[in-house]
C-alpha cells in the first residue's frame, strides 16, 4: 500500500507537476518579456536576457552535479534547456542563425542526428534533458513561425500543416496516459513531462 501511494505521488509530482513547472516557466518568462520589449530600453532587455542566461547556467550546473539525485538533475536539465532557449529566442539569435526559417527544419534534423549519436555515449542525464527541451522548443517555434509561409502553399498542404497542431491534443492524452499508467520510474515520468509540455504548447501555439 505504501509503495502504491509513493508511486502515485511520484507520478503526480514528477510527471504532471514537472509539466506544470515547465509550462509556467515558459509562459511566465514570455509574459515578463512583453513589458521589457515595450520599454524600448536596450539596457533593460540586455539585463533581462542576462538574468535568464545566468538562471540557465545555474540549472545546468545543478543538472550536472552528482550530489543531486536523478530526479533533481533531470528537472534542472529541463529548466536549463527551456531558459537557454528563451535566451536564444528573446535575443534574436535563433532567427539570426536561420533556426526559424525554411532552413530551420534541416538544421533541426541535423541537430537531432548529432544528439542521437552522442545521447548515451557522451551526454550525462542532466544534459540529455537540457538538449531534449532545446530541441522540443525549437521544433515548436519552427512550426509556429512557419505559419507566415502558408500563403505561398497550396490550400490542401496549408490545411494539412495547420491541422498538425490538433495532433497536440492527442499527444496530451497519450503523454498523460503514459505518465499515469505506463511509466515505471521517475526518469520515465520526466520524459513524459517533457513531451506533455511540448504538446500543450503546440496545441495552444504558445511557442
Amino acid at each position: 500500500m505504501q509503495g502504491f501511494i509513493t508511486e502515485s505521488a511520484s507520478k503526480l509530482s514528477d510527471g504532471i507537476g514537472g509539466t506544470l513547472t515547465l509550462v509556467a516557466t515558459a509562459i511566465g518568462t514570455s509574459l515578463f518579456f512583453i513589458p521589457v520589449t515595450n520599454s524600448s530600453s536596450l539596457l533593460i532587455k540586455i539585463a533581462y536576457i542576462s538574468l535568464l542566461l545566468l538562471a540557465g547556467f545555474y540549472f545546468l550546473y545543478r543538472s550536472l552535479t552528482m550530489v543531486a539525485d536523478d530526479t533533481r538533475r533531470a528537472t534542472s536539465g529541463m529548466l536549463s534547456g527551456l531558459l537557454l532557449w528563451q535566451v536564444l529566442r528573446f535575443s534574436g539569435v535563433s532567427a539570426k542563425w536561420g533556426m526559424l526559417d525554411g532552413r530551420g527544419y534541416l538544421l533541426w534534423l541535423a541537430a537531432v542526428l548529432v544528439v542521437g549519436i552522442l545521447w548515451k555515449k557522451a551526454f550525462p542525464l542532466g544534459l540529455r534533458f537540457l538538449v531534449l527541451l532545446l530541441l522540443l522548443n525549437w521544433l515548436g517555434s519552427l512550426y509556429v513561425s512557419s505559419g507566415a509561409l502558408l500563403m505561398d502553399w497550396k490550400p490542401l498542404w496549408a490545411d494539412v500543416f495547420r491541422g498538425l497542431r490538433y495532433l497536440g491534443a492527442a499527444g496530451i492524452a497519450v503523454s498523460t496516459w503514459f505518465i499515469l499508467f505506463k511509466s515505471g520510474n521517475c526518469i520515465q515520468r520526466k520524459y513524459g513531462a517533457a513531451l506533455l509540455y511540448f504538446f500543450v504548447l503546440l496545441t495552444f501555439l504558445l511557442f
